[in-house]
C-alpha cells in the first residue's frame, strides 16, 4: 500500500490545497484498491480475529472541506511484521545480489527443532521448501538454475512465521 499527493494551485491565488491518493498493489502490478482522497491508514481488529482496513479520506477543494472514512474487510489471518520479528526466527542471507550460490544464515527459536523456508518468486510462485533444523545454522543454494529475477523467503514451523525478506539473484 501506498499514498502519495500533489499540491494543486488555485488560478489566481498564491495558495492551493493537496490532493491525496491511496493504492494498494499487489507483489505482482495489479492495483487492488484504488482510492482517491486517502491519506492516513491502518489496519484496526473490527472483532474477534476480524480486521478492517480504514482508510481516511480528504477532500481540500471545497469549503467547508469534506472528510470521510473507507473501511474494508480483510479477509484470512493478519500476520504483522511485530509478530514476526517476535517469532524468534533469525533469517540472513548473503551475498545478496547472488549470482552461484546464496547462503541463508539462520537462527530457530527455543524449543523449535525444526523448519521449513519457503523461497518465492516475485509472482508469489513457490519455487522450493527447504528443510531446516537445529543442527546446523546455515543452507546453502545453488542458483544458477535460477531464473535471474528477486526471490522472497521465510521461515515456518508450527503456524509461526520469521518475518519475509528478500534475495536478489542475477
Amino acid at each position: 500500500m501506498y499514498t502519495y499527493y500533489r499540491w494543486v494551485t488555485i488560478e489566481g491565488a498564491t495558495d492551493g490545497y493537496y490532493v491525496y491518493h491511496t493504492k494498494v498493489v499487489s507483489e505482482d502490478g495489479n492495483v487492488l484498491l484504488d482510492v482517491p482522497g486517502a491519506l492516513y491508514s491502518y489496519v484496526k481488529e473490527v472483532s474477534e480475529n476480524e480486521y478492517g482496513l480504514f482508510l481516511y479520506c480528504y477532500d481540500l477543494s471545497v469549503t467547508p472541506f469534506i472528510i470521510w472514512t473507507n473501511i474494508y474487510s480483510l479477509p484470512g489471518k493478519l500476520f504483522t511484521i511485530d509478530q514476526a520479528k517476535k517469532s524468534g526466527f533469525s533469517i540472513n542471507t548473503y551475498p545478496n545480489s547472488a549470482s552461484d550460490f546464496v547462503n541463508i544464515d539462520y537462527s530457530l527459536p527455543d524449543g523449535v527443532s525444526v523448519a521449513k523456508l519457503h523461497l518465492l518468486d516475485i509472482n508469489n510462485i513457490e519455487h522450493g521448501v527447504y528443510q531446516l533444523d537445529g543442527f546446523t545454522d546455515h543452507l546453502r543454494l545453488q542458483t544458477r538454475d535460477f531464473i535471474a529475477g528477486t526471490y522472497f523467503y521465510y521461515m515456518e514451523s508450527g503456524g509461526i512465521k520469521s518475518e519475509t525478506k528478500k534475495v536478489i539473484i542475477r
